[in-house]
């Protein structure tokens, strides 16, 4: 897959999130869904415009993994 295609899947699956993400608090969903939800839209954007997927695995893993210590947190302080 090329670079703009996988731009372009990247800039829809981030809107399609958005949107979930709008109707998911509308209907009242929980701190923690909304946590991950985000963690999904932050992998997106680290995967494909940082472009983690060519860098050493290592960097794609400490920063995810500090993402979701940061989204658990405010998880759990919200929830």
């Amino acid at each position: 897959m090329s670079r703009v295609a996988l731009a372009r899947v990247a800039v829809v699956g981030l809107v399609g999130l958005t949107l979930l993400s709008w109707w998911l608090t509308e209907d009242g969903a929980g701190a923690w869904v909304l946590a991950g939800i985000s963690l999904l839209k932050i992998a997106v954007v680290g995967a494909v415009f940082l472009e983690l997927l060519r860098s050493w695995p290592g960097w794609a893993l400490i920063s995810m993994g500090l993402v979701a210590v940061v989204l658990g947190l405010s998880a759990a302080f919200v929830g």
